[in-house]
């Protein structure tokens, strides 16, 4: 596809260069190297959730890592790589070995004055027998399956650049995308999937007050089975202060979609899109409302929010909450909150998101996924943690079933030396997928885990 050579010659020529512009200033105020290794040991009753379990799993994996810091007064560069040798004996399958989970991960912000520019990319390849579908959220917000084995390759990269941001005439460009592949599975829902989102802006300051903006964007959405999104948008508008206090934004535009079904019959949607927003500073953070419509291949898609954040030395809050709804569906609650709580002996930290959009085949969907943590502090050496995660997709279409999974851990953690620690617990896992029933499975686990770290 030409629009993923595009991207992806950009994000390797991307890395190359800041890469070096990074290690370059190796003799920047800080620089950290690190390294792990770290061994796991689980005894699971159905380890790829099927409705009735073949038989008890012995899973052992010994993870290896590394990274690399580098730190300046305006430069940032991180860098990191691990991989996992797993030994598995299997019910009726037997013993086997593998080499899986490599991940790769970059990372490099330059910030000077009202001047940024940021560049990141990340890959992992996994065995989806292995994989928690909760561990990564796409791009659009949705969420993986893990039915029917294989392998799948998830390959990102991000670009941001922001000029004279202060100053009478801005500019900024963000552009993310993601690569998705996966191979040698049953599931017939599961396929390739290219995305890529693509926004620039110019910014004119008419007064101390007062910025006028005028903006592009464009988001492009290839599937191997599902239909084929592109979606373009140009607006205007107008960001200033009503009082020291109170600050109001406003934008109007023109936005259209163009999606390609895979018998290769095509459609085409237009329309405006808008918003206006208002945000004011209060003693303990921000409160903010804002309304606004989009449009997606199902037509205009409305929403309003409320927005508070919070900031006391005990307690951050990050909420911002509303409802959406558009041409074929109904009032939905959407918005996305988290909070972290220090408490006397622990610490209590959790978000929640919830986003009404499409799926790749334009089926309007709700995708809710969360988590909450929760450790209490025995000692000086050991503490608690329990955590729930969960993720659930809901179509908006009768004739389609809910997809749900639901991760609860429970898990002792005991410091042996400085740079060596154990841990040991219990996971739960339930999972739902197209309709076909619940299942769960039941997992005890042992980690070792030894860290290494070098300043200088």
């Amino acid at each position: 596809m030409p629009q993923k050579l595009t991207f992806f010659l950009a994000a390797g020529a991307s890395t190359l260069v800041l890469s070096g512009l990074a290690i370059a200033q190796g003799t920047g105020d800080r620089s950290l190297s690190t390294a792990f290794f770290e061994t796991r040991l689980e005894v699971n009753d159905n380890f790829d959730l099927r409705d009735d379990s073949l038989g008890t799993a012995t899973i052992w994996t010994n993870t290896f890592g590394a990274g690399l810091e580098e730190a300046s007064r305006t430069d940032l560069f991180r860098s990191s790589a691990q991989g996992s040798v797993r030994y598995a004996d299997l019910p009726v399958v037997g013993d086997e070995i593998d080499a899986d989970d490599p991940r790769l991960s970059l990372l490099f912000r330059r910030q000077v004055d009202d001047n940024s520019v940021s560049f990141n990319a990340s890959y992992r390849r996994v065995d989806l027998d292995f994989f928690d579908p909760l561990d990564t959220v796409n791009l659009d917000g949705t969420i993986d399956s893990d039915e029917g084995g294989g392998t799948r390759e998830d390959l990102r990269a991000g670009f941001a650049l922001a000029l004279n941001q202060d100053g009478p005439l801005s500019f900024s460009l963000t552009a993310d995308l993601q690569d998705r592949n996966v191979s040698d599975t049953d599931n017939p829902d599961v396929d390739d999937r290219f995305i890529a989102i693509g926004r620039t802006q110019f910014g004119f300051r008419l007064s101390p007050i007062l910025q006028a903006t005028i903006g592009a964007a464009y988001d492009v959405r290839d599937s191997e089975t599902g239909n084929d999104r592109e979606r373009s948008s140009v607006d205007v508008g107008l960001n200033g202060r009503v009082n020291p206090r109170l600050a109001a934004t406003a934008s109007i535009g023109l936005s259209e979609v163009e999606t390609t079904e895979p018998d290769g019959t095509e459609d085409r949607v237009s329309g405006v899109i808008g918003s206006i927003g208002f945000a004011a500073d209060v003693p303990d953070g921000t409160l903010s409302a804002r309304f606004g419509t989009t449009l997606d291949e199902n037509g205009e898609r409305y929403r309003f929010s409320i927005g508070r954040t919070l900031e006391r030395p005990a307690l951050q809050l990050d909420a911002n909450v509303g409802v959406s709804t558009s041409e074929d569906t109904q009032l939905r609650p959407v918005g996305d909150v988290s909070f972290s709580q220090a408490l006397p002996r622990g610490a209590l930290a959790g978000s929640l998101t919830q986003l009404a959009t499409t799926d790749e085949d334009g089926d309007n969907i709700l995708v809710t996924s969360g988590r909450l943590t929760f450790r209490r502090n025995l000692t000086t050496l050991s503490s608690l943690d329990l955590s729930l995660r969960a993720g659930i997709t809901r179509f908006e279409d009768d004739d389609e079933s809910d997809e749900d999974r639901a991760n609860f851990t429970v898990r002792y953690n005991r410091a042996l030396t400085r740079d060596w620690g154990l841990n040991a617990g219990y996971t739960h896992v339930i999972d739902q997928d197209q309709g076909e029933g619940y299942t769960n499975s039941n997992a005890v686990f042992l980690t070792l885990r030894r860290d290494w770290e070098a300043f200088r």
